[in-house]
């Protein structure tokens, strides 16, 4: 998620004041979209079994996915 966090730094920066903000929006939404179909592939990459796909779901790697893109 770190190309979002530098989305964001960057709309901060007043050479880039001219930019729409919409544009700004439009880049950050795509890559969370990219972000959260990872993560559902993810998902799915484990779906051996529901259980597996759960256990996945409860790990440190998949907690730290999803709360990578909650925010958003």
């Amino acid at each position: 998620m770190g190309s979002t966090a530098l989305i964001t730094v960057l709309e901060t920066v007043p050479t880039f004041y001219r930019v729409n903000n919409r544009v700004w929006f439009g880049k950050e939404a795509g890559l969370v979209m990219v972000f959260i179909l990872e993560y559902v592939a993810r998902v799915v990459c484990w779906s051996l079994s529901w259980a597996s796909s759960f256990g996945w779901v409860l790990s440190f790697q998949g907690i730290i996915d999803f709360l990578d893109v909650l925010p958003y």
